[in-house]
């Protein structure tokens, strides 16, 4: 009896150990360190030579061609169970974190590109709001982060200072190994719908990598009409111009069933092998 209980409780140390909180990031926006106001890192325009922009509209209360959402990919090194999402944007001259409404869906496979939606919706009215909190971005650094057009003459510019959006994710959901998934989030401020809700993309192509895409729920000009399309700095270089977006995400990883099954079976030989001694 004894070896019983003290296999079970070996067992249940050991599976608690092998489920772990994880937290992953599609990379880092800061482009300078500690050369913003008051020292603040700075992610800045002009370290991306492809083309100039603060960011890419988010804002999932906004009008025609709106509600925007922007979408970026992720593929899971081992089973994953969803817990947040972050999301990092600005709102133009916002003196505090004001954004309180945040919206998200997880596609298996490609939006637009037969993806299938396995949590949330991009409906207005059928998606739930899932903002859970909101502060302004602390770096890795321990700064704030400003995003400016350079960093010389707008280096200390606080128009835009990035705010690190937390959304929870209520559902069970889980993200297989080895499949690729894509979170398409959409941002808004209750007390003016029409704020300018931006995210700003990650310098450079990535090493051709970038893929991020941006969804007009009511079809975008520069994509003939097509709710999906690119996220890129320069409509007339569309290949040479996408961008990947920045976000977050905090996950417990799940061991394989074989992984228990495996784990249990060595321990009854163990226990065998002592009661035989004994």
């Amino acid at each position: 009896m004894r070896c019983s209980s003290s296999l079970a409780t070996l067992v249940a140390i050991l599976v608690a150990a092998s489920v772990r909180s994880e937290t992953y990031s599609n990379g880092d926006l800061v482009t300078h360190a500690g050369v913003g106001a008051g020292g603040a890192d700075v992610s800045a325009i002009s370290a991306d030579s492809r083309g100039p922009r603060f960011g890419f509209n988010a804002n999932g209360l906004g009008t025609p061609p709106g509600p925007y959402f922007l979408a970026d990919d992720v593929t899971p090194s081992a089973t994953w169970r969803l817990d947040r999402f972050h999301a990092f944007a600005f709102s133009v001259g916002a003196t505090s974190a004001n954004i309180d409404r945040a919206y998200l869906c997880v596609f298996d496979g490609e939006p637009g590109a037969g993806g299938t939606i396995i949590f949330g919706s991009l409906q207005p009215g059928i998606n739930s709001n899932r903002f859970e909190s909101n502060r302004f971005a602390v770096t890795s650094n321990g700064r704030p982060l400003y995003r400016t057009a350079n960093v010389t003459s707008s280096a200390t510019n606080t128009q835009r200072r990035i705010q690190d959006v937390s959304i929870e994710i209520a559902s069970e959901v889980i993200l297989q190994p080895g499949r690729t998934y894509w979170f398409a989030w959409a941002l808004g401020v209750s007390t003016n719908p029409s704020a300018l809700l931006e995210s700003p993309p990650l310098a450079g192509n990535r090493g051709g990598t970038a893929n991020g895409k941006q969804f007009f729920a009511n079809g975008s000009p520069l994509n003939n009409g097509s709710n999906w399309g690119s996220a890129v700095l320069n409509p007339g270089n569309v290949e040479g111009t996408k961008v990947d977006f920045p976000f977050e995400l905090e996950y417990t990883v799940v061991p394989e069933p074989g992984t228990f099954i495996a784990l249990v079976a060595g321990l009854g030989c163990l226990a065998s092998l002592r009661r035989r001694r004994d």
